[in-house]
């Protein structure tokens, strides 16, 4: 569960009462674990099957590049 809270006070700062929510992040925790699995499958598919791999965003820069590439550019 993730809770937070929130006091809420009157004019003079004196504290009425405090709203606490909680929300149950089962769901959420799970699907980044299954994300950075998955990501981790791809960088290992990458690193051993092409010599030169890379990947790029939207605006051409590099966001990605396997290890082979890496020894040949000296990066």
């Amino acid at each position: 569960l993730q809770t937070t809270k929130q006091p809420f006070v009157d004019k003079l700062n004196d504290e009425l009462y405090v709203l606490g929510v909680s929300t149950n992040i089962t769901q959420h925790r799970i699907a980044k674990e299954k994300l950075i699995q998955s990501e981790k499958r791809f960088k290992d598919f990458a690193e051993t099957a092409a010599n030169i791999f890379w990947e790029l965003d939207k605006d051409f820069n590099y966001t990605y590049i396997s290890g082979s590439i890496k020894n040949l550019i000296g990066d």
